[in-house]
């Protein structure tokens, strides 16, 4: 399972969270805005950092955390409608462009 956590007001991260969700037909997301109080509780590894900006994701098994294009890998693997597109993770350049134009804020 792959959390992601947007910021709930800003309504382009909101729209991103909107479409992973009807995305996420095996219900491997757990979207969560960066101002819900039970973030911490689920995630702890991301209290104290800067959460603003750019989504971040977190696998729940492994406990590890995804920053923006970072983020590409572990959401292809959980989408598999989107699967297809994983080989394009290994165009030089690829990961850091999409993953700015999609997953952060600016």
């Amino acid at each position: 399972m792959l959390l992601i956590a947007y910021d709930g007001e800003c309504s382009l991260c909101i729209r991103r969270a909107d479409w992973l969700k009807r995305q996420d037909s095996r219900a491997q997301l757990m979207l969560f805005p960066i101002q819900h109080p039970q973030l911490v509780r689920v995630a702890p590894e991301l209290a104290g950092r800067s959460l603003h900006g750019q989504i971040h994701g977190m696998d729940l098994d492994t406990r590890e955390v995804f920053i923006a294009g970072d983020l590409l890998e572990p959401l292809l693997n959980v989408l598999p409608r989107w699967s297809w597109l994983s080989f394009t993770l290994f165009i030089p350049g690829f990961r850091k462009s999409i993953g700015y134009w999609f997953l952060s804020k600016s």
